[in-house]
């Protein structure tokens, strides 16, 4: 269905970043999407907000997405005037092979300034934490699933040689560090090893009381040939 559509965020007076009249954010949507809150502030000026081209697929829209953002730059890399922080065409539900190339083909011909650029804006983004209702959905929708050892090794392998500044992002890492050396934790960490069972412990008394229970079956079936008359046993 040709429901989608593109829409830009206009300035309405001149910046450092670029004059009036120009976009700070290219997005894709359908319904009131533009309308929306997001990341990207809505123009307070509702004639500010433009429909660069309408009843679009989906694949036409997320094309049309990528090409301007690519066209404009984006300014937490360095290379344009646009707030988005992505390439665009994200979300969409099955891309054709096209717009995967697109993708893939913007990826790997960023150059080594704009990649540490990204680098550099990941490391000082600030990263909101996430409500405790989000927390429990996140929570529900991961209980009982296991990672496969592939899982494990491969996420192991993308977090090996990285500060918590890239992994977590400054506030998060900060706020890490403040609770491992915080009170709190000294004293949780500290009942935990207290009522923790060593390892192997519960194999060892189990194994102890196998044994212990074969000894006494053995005694009691050494005590019964010696107390029966027609053995011999011991008698000698």
């Amino acid at each position: 269905m040709s429901e989608f559509y593109v829409y830009a965020y206009l300035r309405n007076k001149d910046s450092s970043t670029g004059k009036a009249g120009t976009p700070y954010y290219i997005g894709k949507g359908t319904g009131n999407r533009a309308y929306v809150k997001h990341y990207a502030p809505l123009p307070e000026d509702k004639s500010n907000i433009t429909f660069i081209k309408q009843n679009l697929t989906e694949q036409q829209a997320h094309d049309l997405e990528i090409e301007l953002i690519a066209k404009y730059g984006r300014k937490d890399l360095g290379t344009g005037i646009l707030h988005n922080r992505t390439n665009g065409g994200e979300g969409i539900s099955n891309p054709s092979v096209a717009t995967r190339e697109k993708l893939a083909y913007a990826k790997r011909n960023e150059s080594a300034e704009t990649r540490l650029k990204r680098s550099i804006a990941a490391k000082n983004r600030v990263r909101q934490p996430c409500s405790e209702e989000t927390k429990r959905k996140i929570s529900e929708a991961n209980t009982g699933k296991k990672r496969s050892i592939e899982a494990k090794k491969k996420q192991s392998a993308a977090k090996k040689g990285k500060s918590w500044e890239e992994i977590f992002g400054v506030e998060a890492a900060n706020a890490r560090r403040e609770y491992l050396s915080s009170d709190e934790f000294r004293i949780k960490t500290s009942i935990a090893a207290k009522n923790r069972t060593p390892w192997g412990a519960k194999a060892i008394a189990d194994a102890n009381r196998i044994a212990g229970k074969k000894r006494k079956e053995a005694n009691k079936n050494l005590e019964e040939k010696i107390n029966d008359p027609s053995c011999k046993l011991l008698k000698q």
